[in-house]
């Protein structure tokens, strides 16, 4: 973690030595964004931390020997084809449908009634209206 990294006081002139890591998160394994925190103390008592952002890239892939191929297999020798066999379809006859009566009539008209109802609520609410008014 100390590669690169390089210290200097106007008074006390080179102290990389006294340079040391506080925090160091880098995994140099796993891919990511990692930091370095560094602190230096000079001659009177003044220390300074600085941090540095450590970048760490995919690690490269070991290609893999290829496989020798194997050579392909000899093609068996064709087989001459049996005769095409055809099944006998059967003919479909059609059949005559026979036409159903209608329906009776009933009566039942339910359309009136209807309308009939309609009407004697439309009354009624126009009369209990007029009621609270």
């Amino acid at each position: 973690p100390m590669a690169g990294v390089s210290a200097e006081d106007l008074e006390d002139g080179d102290i990389t030595s006294q340079i040391q890591v506080i925090s160091n998160d880098v995994n140099p394994n796993v891919a990511g964004i990692y930091h370095v925190t560094y602190s230096v103390t000079d001659s009177d008592g003044n220390e300074t931390q600085f941090t540095i952002t450590v970048i760490v890239g995919a690690q490269p892939i070991v290609p893999v020997d290829p496989i020798t191929p194997v050579s392909p297999a000899k093609p068996a020798t064709p087989v001459q084809p049996v005769a095409h066999v055809v099944a006998p379809t059967k003919e479909i006859q059609p059949t005559s449908v026979t036409p159903t009566t209608a329906l009776p009539k009933t009566g039942d008209d339910s359309k009136t009634s209807t309308l009939l109802f309609g009407g004697l609520l439309a009354a009624l609410g126009a009369l209990f209206l007029r009621r609270k008014k």
